[in-house]
This record gives C-alpha cells, sequence and structure tokens, in this order.
C-alpha cells in the first residue's frame, strides 16, 4: 500500500511544527501519541497503532496531526479487516480537509477499501480523481487486479453506469475474448469492441468442441538418447537425461494403464545435426497420427517440429529448457518455468510478503542472470516499488561488495535481490549483509543450495533470511501421493518401481519424465486431440503434482508455478505450498 509515501513529509511537518506548539499544555502529550503509534505502525501491531491515531483525528488548537492521524489511522484499519471504519476516516479526511497532503494517497486507499467490499462503482468514482501520476499508475494496476476477476454481468452493470470508462470496457472485450464458446459470443464481443472503441485482443480463445479420443493416445518422444552410443558405454550428460526421461516416462504409462488409459509411445533417437532425418519422418506422414509430442530438446530441430505441430493442432513439450524462445505457437509448451516467469513470479512473492519499500538488485554478468534481474526489475517498477539499486557485480568486485552495499538507505530498504551462482560471490554478500546489519529479505537463486560449503551456508542463509527461487522443485517426501495406482500409492514406491523396471535409482529427470507424460496424457483425457490445452487452461487453478511441486499454465504457456523457499530451524521449507 502507500504507507511510505508521505514518510519524509510528515517527519518535515512534525519537526518543523513542534517548536511552535511546544507553548501548548497537552503538546508533549501528542507528540508522545504520534510517535508511539507510527511504531506500531511500523512494526505492523496495526490494532494499536489505529488507537493512537484515532485519538488524534480529535480537533484541539495544539493538534498539527491531525491530517495524517485521519489518514494513518485509515490505513492501520484496513490492514486490521476493518474496511468500514478504514473508509469512514478516509471519507472524513477528503471531506473535511480536502487540500490535506495525503489527499492522493487517500483517494487510492480508498478506492481499494471500496473494491474489497464490492462497491466498484464508488471505488472508481475516488480513484478518477487522482491527478499525482505515478499514484495515478498504480491506481490503474489495483483497477485491473480487482475488476479482472468481476463476471462479464458485473463488468457490464459497471459500464451501464461509467460508458465512457474504456478500463472496463476494455477488461470486458477480453474476458469475453477468453470464456467465448459459441460463434454468438463472439459476435457479441465484436459488438463491444465497436460500441466502446477498444482494442480487439490478439487472441480469441474460444473453447472449442473436444474432440474426445476413444481408444490408444499415440505420443511421439524426440530426444537425443544416442542408444548405439549407450551400447559402447558412450555417456554424455545430455544423453543420460534423456535416458532417464525416457525411462520415467515407460513408468507413467505403466501406471496409466492400470486406469484403463491406453498409451503407445514412438520414439525417436535424434543427434543435434539430424535435422535432415527429422524432415524425412515428418515428410513420410507417420507423425500425423500423433495426439502429442514431446521433444526434441534442439533449437534447430524444435523450430521444424513446432511449426509442423501448430499445423497439425498437436501439442508439443519441451521437457529440459527454462528459455522461452521455445514458445513458438500456441501449441508449444514447457515443462519447465522460463527465466521470465521465474523473475516475475519471485517478484510477485516479493511484493505479497516482504515489506513494501525500496528494493535493491544485484546480478552478475551471466546472461541468464542478467536476465532474470532486468524482469524482476521491470516488475516491481510496473507495480510502482521503488528499484534503489540496479547494479552488475562480478568477481573481479568482490571485494567492492561491502562499498556497494553501504550506500543503501536502511530506513528506506524492503529487501535485496543477487541473481548470481557463484559461490565466491554470495558467500561475501551475505558476510558484508551481516557486518552492515542490512536487516532486510534477500532472493537467491536455487542454485545457491548446491553449494559445497553447505554447513556453513544453511546457517548463514537462515541467519540473513534468504529466500530461495527454485523451479521445477520435485517432493519427495511420503505425504500420501495421489494419482497413484494401489500397488504403488507413495512416491517411496514409485521409485521402487522404477528401480523394478529399469534395475536403477530414478534421478531428478526420471520423475520429471514420469510427470510429464502424466500431466499432459491427463490434459488430452480432459480437452481432447486437435486443440490447443491453453484454450482451456486459461482458467485453470495452480495443481499440485505427484512428484512435482506443482503446476500451473493459466497465465502462458510455462509453467507459472515457481516455489520460493526458506530455512527455517535448520530445514528448508516450501512458502508457497499448493495444496493437494
Amino acid at each position: 500500500m502507500m504507507f511510505c509515501t508521505y514518510r519524509k513529509a510528515l517527519f518535515f511537518v512534525c519537526t518543523w511544527c513542534f517548536p511552535m506548539v511546544l507553548f501548548g499544555q497537552s503538546a508533549g502529550a501528542l507528540f508522545k501519541t504520534y510517535t508511539e503509534s507510527k511504531s506500531f505502525l511500523e512494526r505492523q501491531q496495526y490494532s494499536q497503532a489505529l488507537s493512537g491515531f484515532e485519538s488524534l483525528t480529535k480537533p484541539s488548537k495544539s493538534n498539527i496531526y491531525i491530517e495524517f492521524a485521519h489518514y494513518f489511522a485509515a490505513y492501520a484499519a484496513y490492514k486490521n479487516n476493518d474496511p468500514a471504519k478504514a473508509r469512514t476516516l478516509l471519507e472524513n479526511l477528503l471531506q473535511n480537509y480536502p487540500n490535506c497532503p495525503q489527499k492522493q494517497d487517500a483517494l487510492y486507499l480508498l478506492g481499494e477499501v471500496l473494491f474489497q467490499t464490492n462497491q466498484h462503482l464508488l471505488g472508481l468514482s475516488y480513484l478518477e480523481k487522482i491527478t499525482d501520476e505515478k499514484i495515478k499508475q498504480q491506481a490503474e494496476a489495483m483497477k485491473g487486479n480487482y475488476l479482472q476477476k468481476l463476471s462479464q454481468n458485473t463488468l457490464k452493470t459497471i459500464l451501464q453506469d461509467r460508458p465512457q470508462d474504456i478500463f472496463v470496457a476494455q477488461l470486458l472485450v477480453d474476458k469475453m475474448a477468453v470464456e467465448a464458446q459459441t460463434w454468438e459470443d463472439i459476435q457479441a464481443m465484436e459488438q463491444t469492441i465497436a460500441k466502446y472503441n477498444v482494442q480487439r485482443p490478439n487472441k480469441q480463445r474460444i473453447k472449442q468442441k473436444i474432440n474426445v479420443k476413444e481408444g490408444t493416445y499415440n505420443v511421439a518422444v524426440i530426444l537425443p538418447l544416442n542408444l548405439e552410443g549407450l551400447k559402447n558405454n558412450e555417456k554424455t550428460t545430455l544423453s543420460r537425461m534423456a535416458v532417464d526421461l525416457y525411462q520415467g516416462m515407460r513408468l507413467a504409462k505403466k501406471e496409466l494403464e492400470k486406469k484403463n488409459i491406453k498409451v503407445d509411445t514412438y520414439v525417436y533417437d535424434l543427434g543435434k545435426s539430424e535435422e535432415g532425418k527429422l524432415v524425412e519422418i515428418i515428410a513420410s506422414g507417420e507423425m500425423d497420427k500423433m495426439d502429442l509430442i514431446i521433444g526434441p530438446v534442439f533449437e534447430n530441430q524444435w523450430a521444424i517440429v513446432s511449426d509442423y505441430a501448430a499445423k497439425q493442432q498437436i501439442n508439443i513439450v519441451q521437457p529440459l529448457t527454462d528459455d522461452d524462445k521455445f514458445l513458438k505457437n500456441e501449441y508449444a509448451f514447457l515443462m519447465r518455468s522460463s527465466i521470465d516467469t521465474q523473475a516475475e513470479m519471485a517478484a510477485r512473492f516479493a511484493l505479497q510478503n516482504f515489506p513494501q519499500k525500496e528494493v535493491a538488485i544485484y546480478y552478475d554478468n551471466i546472461p541468464k542472470n542478467q536476465r532474470f534481474a532486468e524482469i524482476y526489475r521491470n516488475y516491481c517498477q510496473k507495480m510502482g516499488l521503488k528499484v534503489s539499486k540496479f547494479q552488475e557485480v562480478n568477481a573481479a568486485q568482490v571485494q567492492d561488495i561491502p562499498d556497494m552495499l553501504k550506500g543503501l538507505n536502511k530506513a528506506e530498504l524492503g529487501h535485496l535481490v543477487f541473481s548470481t551462482g557463484s559461490a565466491l560471490l554470495v558467500k561475501e554478500f551475505l558476510q558484508a549483509k551481516g557486518q552492515l546489519n542490512l536487516n532486510v529479505p534477500l532472493m537467491g537463486t536455487q542454485a545457491w543450495l548446491n553449494f559445497e560449503d553447505n554447513e556453513f551456508d544453511t546457517r548463514a542463509y537462515e541467519k540473513e533470511q534468504v529466500y530461495f527461487v527454485y523451479p521445477n522443485l520435485q517432493i519427495l517426501e511420503d505425504e500420501g501421493a495421489t494419482n497413484l495406482s494401489e500397488e504403488v500409492q507413495t512416491v517411496a514406491g514409485l521409485a521402487k518401481e522404477y528401480e523394478t523396471l529399469t534395475r536403477k535409482k530414478p534421478t531428478a529427470e526420471s520423475f520429471s519424465g514420469f510427470e510429464m507424460l502424466t500431466f499432459f496424457v491427463d490434459l488430452l483425457q480432459k480437452y481432447g486431440v486437435k486443440n490447443t490445452f491453453q484454450t482451456f487452461l486459461k482458467t485453470t487453478t495452480p495443481q499440485k503434482g505427484i512428484v512435482v511441486a506443482g503446476f500451473d499454465y493459466s497465465l502462458g504457456n510455462d509453467n507459472h508455478y515457481v516455489p520460493i523457499m526458506r530455512i527455517e530451524e535448520g530445514q528448508l521449507k516450501l512458502l508457497n505450498k499448493l495444496k493437494k
């Protein structure tokens, strides 16, 4: 929220005015109440803050705090889940002190309070009075966040009273495009576009008739297995990963058969430079019967197959990458979360869980880490959060890290981000953070948990409030896994079944292959063949996997569920865990 916006102004007013009111008999008591209430608010003790600030809303000759007290009392009431009181305080402030310095923030807060109590029309009327450009941008984002959750009928009702509101009209058209089920729905959308002169959505995702397939699902698996090399014990990291993926799919196929879901896998073992062979396979027509394609992993091959898949209306899954350049069309999916998605979802988590103050972002010279930092920064700025520092740090600058952190404003700093996989840089960064007493959360990466000096890192991570962005997390504890056969029941049972099938222990890729085939064949069953899954996934909610921590394709064609973890009492804990 907007609590910090006028803090400096408040300090200035109180410091400047205090000598003049010192002669008043109750000035000292008023000042004491104000400072104590401010301290309660800072410590998120909203009930006490509300009580104190509310006592300062009563007029008196010595009370110079009355305008600020109204606003901060309203903010405390809002945070204390008392929207009625917050509304009353804000309306009194705006009515009795129309030129107060908190007017823009008060309009924003009152709009949000009214949105939360489903008084959308009144909330919009206050938000449109905002004139400050920065707060106006934040209000637009907040409007979108609330209004996009409303039904089409509610948005239409709002437009009847506010026919000039293009923002609401655009939201309605976007929702009509996503939820359209018939051509009549599309025609209604076109009429709305013409009436309000808004933009046509980029994609009209009509809910098509589900083409249910009887019998067996055909799945093409295109991976660099290097089977000939494996016969001679010629293993590469990539071929090992590919083999483990496929072995996991074999186990999934076996589990699916127990549920009377039949899957035939057609395996194509293609090396990096075998595009010609791939073209021949496609030209032969043997892939036309496929219902799902998994792979290939190489970019040139992917370009060929993903174009073919789109023309044939076959969903295709990229199993190993986090690069969103593979998302070439609406039929193409990533099993993993892209770097852009990781950064945005981490930033969303931070804005929801960390103090709404400034963020300082650091990154090394690795392109993926730089990209993460850029997307994180962009999202924070989009949501109105100030980025006080955005700086590259490489190994040659390791000694300069303490000086880099010294310049940060502790009072305004909300959290830190360091996008790097370097143990050297992380260790120095943590030491400098501790020595400078920067007592704020630090967003780090999964790579930090793989450093060799685990004992030191674990203690330091917990002490320095490190949060880990941990995409593709697999949960192997026996929690009573769902969707497994009676013979298997648990993840431990699944691992045992894998060993029986392959005579090897499962790897992360083994479980990924198992989960991938299980998840996407389930989508074939739900939504049919010859439809892009995204038509239907747009309206789904995140769901827990069997081994993978979760899936969320409601926001795009890569996995938007990004686990965030933290060490608490020496144990790694998942903070945004999904329910079964």
